[in-house]
């Protein structure tokens, strides 16, 4: 089956792209998130490009900058996705060309250890004063509370637990695993990878990787197109980013994914 891939697409910046036309006999179009802001108008975006083809995605850490609070917007998102044939996965799973591929899926956050638990509370405290995810984002409206790391770290913690527990059960097909923040420290720019605020961008995961030996990973982000071999699995992200930011985008990405 053919799959499209892409992320990181930003409909309502200045200069997007665009979400991508459907390439030649796809199957599945799969999105690592960041569609735009609002997740349910993410939704309908998708099913909107995709009219005719089965649809997988997460989302990202944008589709959250709403006046909703964070649950309250996932709920949303998860009713639209329902009403329209979307499968939206926040830790969740779903299964297609006649259940042979599986797709795990969930936004992911970070845990904010991607350069050791000992700088966990620096990276944290440095998310929080920095990113803008920490002012637009609500967790909590009664009470009023503001999305912190703490937040982003157990939604986080959540998931992986969630994707890990998945991945030893059995499937016969190939499995795919689906996350808007990155698996890895090779996601992330050369430039930046020494930068305590990439903890904020990516998660060390290579051993869920190793460990299980599936066959793909997909990401986005942090707006750096991968294309990389961990032992069996492939690590992927095409992200666009904003306007015209990544010049590697591909906007007919697309991979065959065969049953062996």
């Amino acid at each position: 089956m053919k799959v499209q891939i892409f992320s990181d697409i930003h409909l309502d910046h200045s200069g997007s792209r665009g979400l991508p036309a459907p390439v030649a006999d796809v199957d599945l179009a799969v999105s690592a998130g960041d569609l735009c802001q609002d997740l349910t108008k993410a939704v309908e975006a998708m099913r909107r490009a995709f009219p005719k083809t089965e649809v997988a995605m997460v989302a990202g850490n944008h589709e959250f900058w709403t006046r909703r609070s964070h649950p309250e917007e996932l709920e949303a998102g998860r009713r639209r996705a329902g009403e329209l044939g979307v499968h939206l996965l926040e830790n969740d799973t779903a299964f297609f060309g006649s259940s042979s591929l599986r797709v795990i899926g969930a936004t992911g956050w970070t845990d904010y250890d991607l350069f050791g638990s000992d700088l966990r509370e620096t990276a944290m405290r440095t998310a929080a004063h920095t990113m803008s995810d920490h002012k637009r984002v609500r967790w909590s409206k009664d009470p009023w509370q503001r999305f912190r790391p703490q937040e982003a770290r157990a939604l986080h913690l959540a998931s992986r637990a969630y994707i890990d527990a998945e991945l030893a059960k059995f499937h016969e097909g190939p499995t795919l695993v689906l996350t808007h923040h990155a698996c890895t420290i090779d996601a992330v720019a050369p430039l930046l990878q020494r930068s305590i605020i990439s903890a904020a961008y990516a998660s060390s995961l290579e051993p869920i990787i190793d460990r299980h030996r599936l066959e793909y990973w997909v990401s986005g982000h942090t707006h750096l197109s991968m294309r990389l071999r961990r032992d069996s699995t492939r690590l992927i992200s095409n992200p666009s980013g904003y306007a015209t930011e990544n010049r590697f985008y591909d906007p007919s990405f697309a991979i065959e994914v065969d049953h062996d």
